[in-house]
C-alpha cells in the first residue's frame, strides 16, 4: 500500500514534499506491470505528517494477513485473492488493488475525510483501584479507533476527564498523544486521577469510562439482578432468559425443564458457534448444548484455583474467521473459600462492611478475602 498525503504531489504540486508522489508512482507502475497486488491510499488532509493512517493500516494488515495465513501451522502462504479493483480520484489512468470489499468500503471513507466508521465501543477499563482519593486503572488499546480519553465518574456523576485538556498536534486527539512520526508523546500520560474534592464523611463509588476517537464509550453492566442468588438457578436464568420458576431450576444443583431453550438454541441457527469455558453447573446438557472450551477451572472450591490457559479460548475464537461466535467465560471467582488474591490489600480493621452483615472479626476476615478474590478476578 502506497500511503501518502494529498499535499505530497497529488493535489499540491509544489513545496517541500511535492516529489513524494512521483517516487511512489514509479514504484506503483513497476509493481502493476508485474500484476502484483498494490494499492494507494491518499490522506486528503495532510502532507508528510502521520496521524490518520493507523485507522486504515490496521484494517489493511488484518485483511492481508487473514487472507494469506492458514489456520494451521504451515510454511506455505495462501495466494492473495483477486480482491477489488478501484480507480483513483485525482490520478488519471490509475487502477488500484484492495484485498476485499470491507477494505474497499473503509478505503472510500479514508480517502474522503479519514473518518472510517466504527460502531464498536472501546474496551472497558479494568482493575480500578481506589486508595483514599487516588484512582488508578488499566486499559486495553482500541485498535479500530484509538482511545481518546477517560471519563471519571463519582457516585454516578462526571467529575473529570483524563487527560483534562488534550492538545492534538497531528490527527485525532488520542489519549497517549501523537508525535510527527505516529508514535506516542513523551512522557506517556498515566492512567491515574486524584479526586480534588472527596467528601470526608462519605464513601464514594467511582467508575472510569473509556472514550474512543469516534466518541463511543466503553460499556460496563453494573446493575445485574437475579431472581435467585444461587449458582445453578442464576446460571440457568442467565442462559435461558427465564425466571427460575419459569425454567424449572429453582434450587441449587437443580435442572431446568427438558424442553427449555437456552443461548445456543437461539444463536446457533443464526450461524454462531456458542462456547462455554470454566464452570458449567447447569443441566440437562440437551437444554444447554454449549461447545465446551478448555482453559478455565470448572471447580469453584478448588484451593488454589487452577491458572487460566487462554489457548483453548484463542482456538475457539479464531477457528473460523468468517463465522460469528459467542463465548461465555464462567470464572469461578468469587466463591468460598476465597483463597485467591492478596487479602493484605484489604486490612480487615479498615473495611467498611455492608449494613446487612454482622460486624464481627470473622466477618471482617472473610470479607477481606472476598474482596481480594474479586480483585484477582478483575485482574
Amino acid at each position: 500500500m502506497c500511503n501518502l498525503g494529498t499535499k505530497e504531489g497529488v493535489t499540491v504540486k509544489t513545496g517541500r514534499f511535492s516529489r513524494v508522489w512521483s517516487a511512489n508512482e514509479t514504484f506503483f507502475l513497476i509493481m502493476r506491470s508485474e500484476s502484483d497486488p498494490i494499492g494507494i491510499a491518499i490522506d486528503p488532509l495532510t502532507a508528510h505528517k502521520c496521524g490518520h493512517q493507523r485507522y486504515l493500516a490496521i484494517l489493511w494488515f488484518d485483511a492481508c494477513l487473514s487472507a494469506r495465513l492458514s489456520k494451521t501451522p504451515s510454511v506455505k502462504l495462501k495466494p492473495m485473492p483477486k480482491g477489488v479493483r478501484r480507480t483513483m480520484p485525482h490520478l488519471t489512468n490509475i487502477t488500484i488493488w484492495l484485498p476485499n470489499k470491507t477494505i474497499d468500503e473503509a478505503w472510500a471513507h479514508y480517502t474522503k475525510d479519514t473518518q472510517i466508521p466504527d460502531q464498536t465501543p472501546p474496551p472497558a477499563p479494568t482493575n480500578l483501584q481506589v486508595k483514599n482519593q487516588h484512582l488508578t486503572w488499566k486499559s486495553t488499546a482500541d485498535l479500530e479507533s484509538s482511545l481518546a480519553h477517560f471519563i471519571i465518574m463519582r457516585d454516578g456523576l462526571k467529575i473529570a476527564t483524563v487527560p483534562e485538556k488534550p492538545q492534538p498536534k497531528f490527527g485525532r486527539s488520542v489519549f497517549q498523544g501523537l508525535q510527527y512520526s505516529d508514535t506516542p508523546s513523551q512522557p506517556l500520560v498515566q492512567m491515574k486521577f486524584t479526586d480534588p474534592k472527596p467528601a470526608a464523611d462519605k464513601e464514594h463509588k467511582y467508575q472510569v469510562i473509556a472514550v474512543n476517537t469516534v466518541v463511543k464509550q466503553s460499556l460496563v453492566f453494573d446493575r445485574a439482578y437475579l431472581g435467585m442468588a444461587m449458582c445453578s438457578p442464576c446460571r440457568s436464568e442467565l442462559y435461558t432468559g427465564l425466571y427460575p420458576f419459569r425454567n424449572g431450576c429453582a434450587w441449587n444443583h437443580g435442572t431446568v425443564r427438558p424442553d427449555t431453550k437456552s443461548l445456543p438454541h437461539h444463536l446457533k441457527p443464526l450461524g454462531y458457534r456458542v462456547g462455554l469455558a470454566g464452570k458449567v453447573h447447569v443441566k440437562p446438557k440437551s437444554a444447554f448444548p454449549f461447545d465446551r472450551v478448555p482453559g478455565f477451572d470448572p471447580n469453584c472450591v478448588r484451593s488454589p484455583t487452577q491458572p487460566h490457559d487462554l489457548s483453548g479460548a484463542k482456538e475457539f475464537i479464531t477457528r473460523k474467521s468468517d463465522q460469528p461466535f459467542c463465548l461465555v467465560v464462567a470464572l469461578t471467582e468469587p466463591h468460598a473459600p476465597w483463597v485467591m488474591g492478596d487479602a493484605s490489600a484489604y486490612p480487615p480493621a479498615k473495611l467498611k462492611l455492608p449494613s446487612y452483615l454482622a460486624d464481627t472479626p470473622l466477618t471482617r476476615e472473610r470479607f477481606s478475602a472476598y474482596l481480594a478474590e474479586i480483585t484477582y478476578m478483575d485482574s
